[in-house]
Parts: structure tokens; C-alpha cells; sequence
């Protein structure tokens, strides 16, 4: 009978690392992470220098996050998530890192119930910061506007689901008749301090004007309210949040003040006499001197490394594009008249084919008349002959 050995106590040594990322120390390969992974907010992200909605000539800028469905610009979406998926071990020390230092903004309630409930509970541990902020374009005060979404009850069901909650922005609409649910965000999220109401308004700021010669900004306006409120406090937060945000979208200065950049994007907005109405955030503001520099030294350096490589220009691929489009339109141009001369063919065809089927019928029904006029003519003579044929007959005596 063969033997059988018990290797269960035979120590296994460890795979050797062989990545020399890995073999870093975890402080700089945290660093890394945090470089690679911890971006702007949805709403504070502005165009890079290559993309074409960058600001070069210190007109407006419209926020990548306006672009909902242009494919065109890819700077409303994060780039380096593919980080995530290199192994296990770059997994579990980076997700944290990305889940717990961004902030997560959601256009609307049906978004956020959607992806928090697919999402493992170890992850929305990591979540600290949320909003749920719409960046549809609505030209009007807040009191005009509807909210879409999921009912409120499931909404607030995935909020109490991050219970690590330190910072926290909603519409007040998911406040209003909801204060049982916001009643239990501080035994929920013991570490949230405070709620803030927020509002994103789009204004238009030469409304005489029509078209693409229009100019936007996107204006934000915050509040923080306590958790400690009760119901009719919780109601007077939110109508006094709504007051304010009319008091921003009449009193907000039309055009808006020179020195507010990419940089400096706060403005203080106050009444007549002097009062403070709030702090907004403005989006959507013209580039600064130092960030135009910046992207012209960053186009100047891609274009030399494309010449480098034997690859066209960037000016000469956006030329390239341009007749590509040109072209296109062109044919777009060509086909769509050949279409309509065809289709004036056929209507014409179609046209002589009506005429020559009434023509036919007008001859067929004059043949026939005539026929009927033949044959009666026919008949008329032969009775009359027949009266002739009579008449000379000799009558019997």
C-alpha cells in the first residue's frame, strides 16, 4: 500500500513581486493613486488644451458638463478608472482611495438609486461625499422648475445605505414632505455634520439675442441646513433656499464682473441697500491668463512631439477633419439633391402616367360615343327606308 504525505504543515513561500510599481513603498504608491484618481467635481471640470471647446480667444467657456451627448469632448468623463482593473492588489489599495476622496455627483435621483444598489456594500462604506444635482438647461427661477427621478422613498433608501457620509448636496424638492427619512441621516451617517441644499441655475446673460449667439453660465447656489430640524423648520429651510435662489437669478449682474476667471469663479452677490444675498459658484467663465498660457505651451509641446513622430499636426488633423467634413457634407449635399431630382422624376413619371391614363379613358369614352352615334344613326336610316319603302308600295283596293 502507497504511502501518503501530509504536506498541510509545509510552509509555502510567497510569490515573489515582481512589478517594480509594487515594489515601491506604500506611502509613494499612494501618492500615485491619489494623482491618478482624485479629480475635479463634475461641475469644477473645465476643457483641456486640445479639446476644441477650449477657450482661446477669452470668450466663455461652456462646462464640459453641458455637453451631455457630444462625442466630441471627453472631458466630462474620468480617464484613469482603467487603473482599477490592473490586478487585485492595485484594486484593493486604489478603490478606496478614489471611492472616499472624489466627489460624486448624480444628475438625478433615478441615476443614484440605480448605481448605489449595484454597488457593494464594502464600496458605499468608502463614499464620502455625494450630490445629486441636476445640470439640465433651465433658463428659469426655481419655483418654474420640475424634478425627475425615482420616487423619494427609494432615493432616501440608498442615501441611509453610505454611512460614511461627510458631506452630502441635494435639490430641496428630495427634502420636502421627506422628514422621516431625513430624520434618520444623523443615526445613519454619524459622521455628517450638516445637509446642504443646492441649485444649479443656467442663465443666459445677452437674452436679446438668439441662437448659438447666446452666452451661458451656470450659476450654484448652496446652502447648509442642520439635521436636527423639525418638520416645520425643515419647510421654512427649503422655502427660504428657493427665496434665495430667485433673489441670485434676478440680482445676478448681467454682464458679469471682469474678474471672474477659471480661477476665481465666487461671486458675492448682494441687494441695493447692501445685504448679502449669498456666495455663488459661477461655471462656465472665461479661461485665465495663466491657464491660456499653460495651454498653449501644452498644444506647442503635442505638436512638437507629433513631429517628431512623423504624425500630423494638430492644426493639420483638425484641417484634415474639416475637409473630412466638408466633404461629407458635400456628398451629404449630392445625395440629398440627387434624391430630390429623383423623387421629381418619379413624381413627374407618375404625373404623365395620370395623364395618359385620362387621355385614354377620354378617347375610350368618345369612341364609344361615337359608336352609340353610329349605330343610332344606322338605326334612323334604316327606319327611314323603311318609310320610303312604304310609301311606294301601291295600297290594295
Amino acid at each position: 500500500m502507497a504511502a501518503i504525505l501530509d504536506l498541510t504543515d509545509i510552509p509555502v513561500p510567497p510569490k515573489p513581486i515582481r512589478s517594480p510599481f509594487l515594489r515601491l513603498p506604500p506611502e509613494l504608491r499612494n501618492n500615485i493613486y491619489r494623482c491618478l484618481l482624485v479629480e475635479a467635481d463634475k461641475l469644477s471640470r473645465r476643457h483641456n488644451a486640445l479639446c476644441p471647446y477650449a477657450d482661446r480667444k477669452r470668450d466663455l467657456e461652456p462646462p464640459p458638463f453641458s455637453f451631455a451627448n457630444d462625442p466630441i469632448c471627453s472631458c466630462k468623463r474620468r480617464h484613469i478608472l482603467g487603473l482599477l482593473l490592473t490586478n487585485r492588489q492595485i484594486h484593493s489599495e486604489a478603490a478606496q482611495m478614489f471611492w472616499s476622496d472624489n466627489m460624486h455627483y448624480f444628475e438625478d435621483s433615478y441615476l443614484f438609486s440605480r448605481n448605489i444598489t449595484n454597488l457593494r456594500e464594502q464600496y458605499r462604506d468608502y463614499i464620502h461625499r455625494i450630490g445629486i444635482v441636476s445640470t439640465g438647461s433651465s433658463d428659469y427661477p426655481i419655483n418654474r422648475r420640475r424634478r425627475y427621478g425615482q420616487p423619494d422613498c427609494v432615493v432616501w433608501d440608498s442615501i441611509l445605505k453610505c454611512r460614511s457620509l461627510r458631506k452630502l448636496e441635494l435639490e430641496p424638492a428630495y427634502i420636502d414632505l421627506n422628514h422621516a427619512q431625513y430624520s434618520r441621516l444623523r443615526a445613519a451617517s454619524p459622521y455628517l455634520n450638516c445637509l446642504t441644499l443646492v441649485h444649479l441655475q443656467r442663465l443666459c446673460l445677452n437674452p436679446i439675442s438668439v441662437g448659438d449667439s447666446r452666452q451661458y453660465v451656470y450659476v450654484k447656489i448652496s446652502e447648509e441646513i442642520a439635521l436636527d430640524l423639525n418638520g416645520n423648520e425643515l419647510q421654512e429651510a427649503s422655502l427660504r433656499f428657493r427665496a434665495m435662489c430667485n433673489d441670485v437669478y434676478y440680482n445676478t449682474p448681467r454682464p458679469l464682473p471682469s474678474h471672474l476667471k477659471d480661477n476665481n469663479n465666487k461671486l458675492v452677490l448682494k441687494r441695493g441697500n447692501g445685504d448679502i444675498i449669498a456666495t455663488v459658484v459661477v461655471y462656465g467663465l472665461p479661461n485665465s491668463d495663466q491657464t491660456r498660457s499653460r495651454f498653449a505651451k501644452q498644444r506647442l509641446f503635442e505638436q512638437n512631439r507629433l513631429k517628431a513622430a512623423g504624425l500630423p499636426s494638430l492644426s493639420e488633423m483638425r484641417l484634415s477633419v474639416r475637409i473630412k467634413e466638408n466633404k461629407d457634407e458635400k456628398e451629404r449635399q449630392q445625395k440629398k439633391q440627387q434624391m430630390e431630382e429623383e423623387a421629381l422624376l418619379l413624381e413627374q413619371r407618375e404625373l404623365d402616367r395620370d395623364r395618359r391614363i385620362r387621355e385614354q379613358a377620354v378617347a375610350e369614352a368618345k369612341q364609344k360615343a361615337n359608336q352609340r352615334a353610329h349605330k343610332e344613326r344606322k338605326v334612323r336610316k334604316a327606319e327611314k327606308l323603311k318609310r320610303e319603302e312604304r310609301k311606294r308600295v301601291p295600297k290594295k283596293t
